[in-house]
């Protein structure tokens, strides 16, 4: 079942505006491990390039009905997220991973505001969360619209299709046979 919602009417706008005092549109689609996105569930985000990218994390987590319970990161290598060259994660604001053994080389998405990762339209990032089950989402800066002074950010514009599950169901045929359902 495919379902589309839009919160407000977007094509009014002009996409002049600074992106740290803008709103910038992001398309966040879940993904597979070779970063395809056709057919895929997706949502479309609207959120200030002032806020952070921890913020920019818990909207699609709630977008797509995920629950906030594990760790993640946003990686510029779509397919292979280790090689990332740009790469901001919740490790580096964890206190469990402070040891001197952690090679720790990415920024804190706490720290860091969506304007100063989103740069140019057609920007692709991959957000990563739950490193043991690798849910893969990718996110597209779409373009920066003027903010309406009324809205509350980050705020979805649009829905499509059904979201996959976080924790898919399990039955015990499944288990028996290795399939996910």
């Amino acid at each position: 079942m495919v379902k589309r919602t839009t919160a407000r009417a977007v094509s009014h706008r002009s996409a002049s505006p600074t992106r740290s005092a803008a709103v910038l549109q992001l398309k966040v689609t879940q993904s597979d491990l070779l970063a395809r996105v056709r057919g895929y569930p997706y949502r479309v985000i609207e959120i200030l390039g002032r806020q952070t990218l921890a913020e920019l994390a818990e909207a699609i987590l709630d977008s797509f009905d995920f629950e906030h319970d594990h760790l993640y990161g946003f990686y510029d290598n779509l397919k292979n997220w280790p090689a990332s060259a740009e790469k901001y994660e919740w490790f580096e604001d964890d206190d469990l991973v402070t040891d001197s053994w952690f090679k720790h080389d990415a920024l804190s998405v706490r720290d860091t505001k969506v304007s100063n990762v989103f740069r140019e339209p057609k920007q692709k990032m991959l957000f990563l969360y739950d490193y043991g089950a690798e849910h893969r989402f990718i996110v597209q800066f779409l373009r920066a619209v003027p903010d309406d002074g009324e809205s509350i950010f980050p705020l979805v514009i649009e829905a499509v299709g059904d979201p996959w599950p976080q924790y898919p169901d399990w039955d015990e045929e499944d288990v028996d046979s290795g399939v996910q359902g």
